[in-house]
């Protein structure tokens, strides 16, 4: 319990993150539709295998629209598929499912891999309405 892993031989598990995949912003807020899916896209250096996510993660909380915010309460965030990997693209897709009360609030998405690594960002929820569809449509044109 107390030895180093260095110490023991036991290889140190570090995965590449590349950071967060579009529609998701890594410096920034990004804007998605209470009430949807957000797709969270990541690579890791390839195939790691589907429970690269430690359980219990990804968590998520309610913070004021800044890009540096940290939500000081987090729930479990709801996945509407398992964690999927795209071969072709060697990326890691989550599905986080936005319940529709999100809308005019900012969420920070907070995911810890079994590497120890932990990687957040913060999704401004707008309600959906006729006018914000329309608006995430020509965002995403």
């Amino acid at each position: 319990d107390s030895f180093s892993p260095f110490a023991l031989g036991i290889p140190t598990l570090q995965y590449a993150f590349e950071g967060f995949l579009s529609p998701i912003s890594n410096s920034g807020v990004t804007t998605a539709l209470a009430g949807t899916v957000v797709p969270i896209r990541f690579r890791l250096g390839g195939d790691q295998g589907l429970n690269v996510i430690v359980p219990g993660s990804p968590v998520s909380g309610q913070v004021t629209c800044s890009a540096s915010a940290t939500a000081t309460i987090t729930q479990p965030t709801v996945a509407a598929a398992p964690l999927q990997y795209a071969r072709s693209s060697q990326t890691y897709w989550y599905f986080w499912e936005a319940p529709k009360s999100w809308g005019g609030t900012c969420r920070q998405f907070v995911m810890t891999l079994d590497d120890g690594s932990v990687h957040t960002t913060v999704v401004k929820f707008d309600k959906l309405t006729l006018r914000n569809v329309i608006k995430a449509i020509l965002r995403a044109i």
